[in-house]
Order: C-alpha cells, then sequence, then structure tokens
C-alpha cells in the first residue's frame, strides 16, 4: 500500500520483499518482516513530531544525501540536542551533541523502580562552563543523590548538581590493569603495572607514540633487570630497574622519564 502526494510516493506498507528492500546484511534478510517505508523523494526523508514546548528545533528524524541517520530536537525548550551518524565513505562515526550556548550536560542515568521510582546518575559529559571555550569535563558517580522521577520532564535542572573539576573525576575507586611477568615483555597499550618476577628484561614503545602514558615497573625479581633507556630523576640516561624497587616512568612524546 502507498500513500502518495501530487502522485509522489510519500509512505509504504508491505513485507520487505515486496517492498524491494531485502539485502544481504544482518536484520536486512527476513522477506516477511512487515515495514513502514518513509519514502519522500526517493532520496532523503524526515519524520516530524509536533512539540508546541520546544522553541527552536522540533523534534526530527531524518536522513541525509550520504546515507547517514539522524535525531535533532529541542532540550529545555530552547536549547539543542542530536544523536546520530556522519562521515564520508568508510570513515563514518557516531555523534552526540548537545548544547546551544552553556554547559549542557549529556547525563547517564539509571532507574530504580523501589521507594517511588528515581533516577540516579551513572555518569556526566559536560563543558566546563558556560563560555565558547569551556573545556570538556567527564564525571563519574559525582552527583550520587535519588532524585523523583519527573513524568513532566520539566523540573529536572542541572542547578545544584556538580560539574566534574578536572578533565575526568571519578567519585569511587579505580582499577588499572596490573600482571606479574613470566618471562621478557614489551609493553604496550594493554600494560599499567608490572611485577617483575623473574630474570626479565622490560622493552617500551618508542616515546614519540604514546605520549603522557604512565608505567608502574615493581622489580622482586632478586636482582636488577633491565630496561630501554629512561631518565633518572637526574635526568641521566638508564637502562637499569634495580633490584627490590619500583619506578614509575612516563613519556614526555620524547623520552621516558622516571617521576617517583
Amino acid at each position: 500500500m502507498e500513500i502518495r502526494s501530487n502522485n509522489l510516493p510519500m509512505l509504504e506498507f508491505g513485507r520487505r520483499q515486496t517492498l524491494n528492500l531485502v539485502q544481504s546484511y544482518p536484520d536486512y534478510t527476513d522477506t516477511d518482516q512487515p515495514l513502514i517505508h518513509l519514502k519522500r523523494n526517493g532520496s532523503i526523508a524526515a519524520l516530524q513530531f509536533t512539540a508546541v514546548g520546544a522553541d527552536f528545533y522540533k523534534p526530527m528524524f531524518f536522513t541525509t544525501a550520504n546515507g547517514s541517520f539522524r535525531l535533532k530536537e529541542s532540550g529545555g525548550r530552547t536549547d539543542l540536542f542530536e544523536i546520530g551518524s556522519a562521515g564520508p565513505s568508510n570513515d563514518g562515526r557516531l555523534e552526540f551533541i548537545i548544547g546551544d550556548d552553556g554547559s549542557e550536560p549529556i547525563v547517564f542515568k539509571r532507574y530504580d523502580y523501589r521507594n517511588g521510582g528515581f533516577h540516579t546518575e551513572l555518569f556526566r559529559v559536560q563543558g566546563s562552563n558556560g563560555t565558547a571555550n569551556a573545556k570538556p569535563r567527564f564525571g563519574i558517580n559525582i552527583n550520587p543523590q535519588e532524585v523523583p522521577l519527573d513524568p513532566t520532564y520539566n523540573n529536572s535542572s542541572s542547578s545544584g548538581y556538580n560539574i566534574a573539576n578536572s578533565t575526568l573525576q571519578v567519585g569511587g575507586s579505580i582499577s588499572t590493569a596490573i600482571l606479574r611477568t613470566t618471562g621478557s615483555i614489551t609493553l604496550g597499550e594493554d600494560h599499567h603495572t608490572v611485577i617483575i618476577t623473574g630474570l626479565h628484561n622490560i622493552v617500551l614503545p618508542n616515546a614519540n607514540t604514546c605520549s603522557g602514558r604512565l608505567y608502574v615497573l615493581k622489580n622482586i625479581s632478586g636482582s636488577n633487570r633491565s630496561i630501554s633507556s629512561y631518565r633518572t630523576l637526574s635526568n641521566v640516561p638508564s637502562n637499569t630497574i634495580p633490584t627490590n624497587s619500583a619506578i614509575w616512568i612516563q613519556s614526555d612524546g620524547i623520552d621516558w622519564h622516571r617521576i617517583n
């Protein structure tokens, strides 16, 4: 079945096979799957909803000429919220956009049905302030209070909620990778803390490939162990991890430096 406007097909109803929309990709192969196909001009399409309370950005699902799919709508009457795909061929991405002219957050919450039903915040991504040059802030468990449900979605003001006080703020414990060596090892992005247990040597990645990366190395092998060159606290080169010691080394993009 088709609904047309000025003889232009706008909306189609039918089986996937009937509408010639079967493709050999997962979730597109069921020939008998019932479909509603928003066709418009055959190239792009949009579905917009009535929202009297939205001053500027009326809620809309839409496709783009390059095949991307997006949802755009208002937040708090005048702010912008957008989620969707973008990017050129074989370089696609998924975007979350919030804002307009302030420090609007993207908030992830969990719902609990007990105590009358409430939300608690898991984490938020937010600008540090309301200026155009605001820095990104990521806060985990920094607003743990239970918030009663608001069926109108109108009273959940950001007032009183914490913005992360640094690029990353964690209101809880942090876990990093740790291992005990069973042989010589080349460190990579999967490593953080390494306990050297035997006659095992350490190879570091090139410092210019991982600026800022930090490793913690503890030597309990009973003898000094060899490592790629790093600079000591006196800023002289060294290739040794002393026995019964722990060193923290970090890349500055040029060299590895001991920092503890």
